[in-house]
């Protein structure tokens, strides 16, 4: 492992990251790295590495390779428990800023160390991985006497004070993107929807059981053969083998997933409407991506959904598939869309890079 050593007149902070490069929280930590050094701050990135990991390492970064034992379950555990706070006792930056609460043993010496909570999954009936939920429980004492935690939405800073949270270390920093903004795509989706009689529907998450994929083939089913408009689902997933089978079950003709793409901008741009029915977010980044796009939304009505979306979305119980099915045929009619694609892409405002710096900057100060 190489050292980076800091400028003591610029003030410092190290990212810590052990998430690979395709995951949300990776994508959540990287406008901190930029926000900061835009800002004057000298930054440094380490990312931890485990045996399967594929590592989204920076230009500059600094690889910490944990044991690297095939099992991927006991990797994790080991690496994260033992191997990377081994190896990052000490590093040279005046804040350290932890990805995720599994990092939580890295870097004790530092006085400012300060984590990252997404959401609390782990640790409520949505849990679905036994490792991960284990770590949280760990985690969860000694978080409570870091400096600082930072959340994406007030909705996770309630859970976390339910845990004994001072709500006095926490800061609710908003997530953002990169994607620049788009409200031109608005009027480009009303003309392509009312001139082709076609909707693109875009669903953005993981294939696990509590992103609720199964409501989308749904849809895309009983909307496959609908006279007089045409509906096809893109699915940006890396999907499990049973969700594939499901799709083949249903012929679906009109579905097809995508994953490992470079550059997610495209897809939103190619499309019509976002879905997303989870039944549990911390925050839920899709959502802010496809504002940036003015594209209509159709998402779960949950507490943190509710927190980001406000009313620039239509707001759904995640288990009412005839809802669903209504609320999306509602949008053939353009007025009804352009009312709602408007109302997104005004909202995808408050998720632009220069919000995020004016929550981030403050929470990361030392006062």
């Amino acid at each position: 492992m190489q050292r980076v050593v800091s400028d003591p007149t610029v003030p410092s902070v190290a990212i810590v990251n052990a998430s690979d490069g395709s995951d949300g929280i990776t994508h959540s930590v990287e406008p901190y790295s930029g926000v900061l050094a835009r800002s004057g701050y000298s930054v440094a990135w380490y990312q931890c590495v485990d045996y399967h990991g594929r590592p989204h390492v920076p230009e500059g970064g600094v690889t910490v390779r944990g044991l690297g034992i095939p099992l991927r379950t006991l990797d994790m555990g080991v690496n994260r428990l033992w191997v990377f706070p081994h190896r990052l006792h000490r590093i040279p930056a005046e804040t350290v800023l932890l990805a995720d609460p599994t990092l939580i043993g890295i870097a004790p010496s530092n006085g400012r160390v300060a984590v990252l909570v997404h959401d609390l999954r782990p640790l409520t009936r949505f849990s679905d991985r036994y490792p991960t939920r284990w770590m949280f429980r760990r985690a969860m004492p000694r978080l409570r006497q870091v400096w600082r935690i930072l959340v994406p939405s007030a909705s996770v800073g309630r859970q976390l004070s339910e845990f004994g949270i001072d709500p006095g270390r926490v800061r609710t920093v908003p997530e953002t993107h990169e994607l620049g903004y788009h409200p031109e795509h608005v009027t480009e989706s009303l003309r392509r929807v009312a001139d082709g009689r076609e909707t693109r529907v875009l669903f953005v998450g993981t294939d696990r059981e509590y992103k609720n994929i199964d409501l989308v083939l749904q849809l895309a089913q009983r909307l496959q053969d609908r006279a007089g408009h045409r509906y096809t689902f893109t699915l940006l997933s890396r999907l499990r083998s049973a969700t594939r089978r499901r799709i083949a079950e249903l012929k679906l003709r009109n579905v097809r997933s995508v994953f490992g793409v470079d550059r997610v901008g495209p897809l939103y741009d190619q499309s019509d409407v976002l879905v997303f029915p989870s039944r549990y977010e911390g925050f839920g980044r899709p959502l802010i991506e496809a504002m940036a796009y003015g594209l209509p939304i159709l998402a779960s009505r949950i507490e943190p959904v509710v927190e980001v979306v406000g009313d620039a979305g239509i707001l759904l119980d995640p288990d009412a598939v005839d809802a669903w099915l209504g609320a999306l045929t509602s949008l053939e009619d353009t007025t009804t869309m352009e009312r709602y694609a408007r109302r997104s892409a005004e909202r995808g405002r408050a998720y632009l890079p220069d919000r995020f710096a004016s929550a981030m900057l403050p929470a990361l100060r030392a006062s």
